[in-house]
């Protein structure tokens, strides 16, 4: 039996532990990409829930609030 190893078809045998670990390192990269944005977000979160919130505030009837209904708000 000959083997055909064309160019197109090295790289595709890869181990089960070469996937973990592209797996891990991507897992680590969205998990820094995620703590960057949330870190640069904070400062502006009152704004950004104003700029959610004036919508439905606007859709309230006059004299209407929002209120927190939940246990931890």
């Amino acid at each position: 039996m000959t083997q055909n190893n064309s160019a197109g078809d090295s790289g595709l045998q890869e181990s089960f532990l070469s996937h973990l670990y592209e797996l891990r390192d991507r897992v680590i990269k969205s998990a820094i990409a995620i703590i960057i944005v949330f870190v640069s977000l904070v400062y502006w979160a009152p704004d950004i829930f104003h700029l959610f919130s004036q919508p439905l505030l606007q859709a309230l009837p006059s004299g209407g609030k929002m209120i927190v209904t939940d246990v931890t708000g």
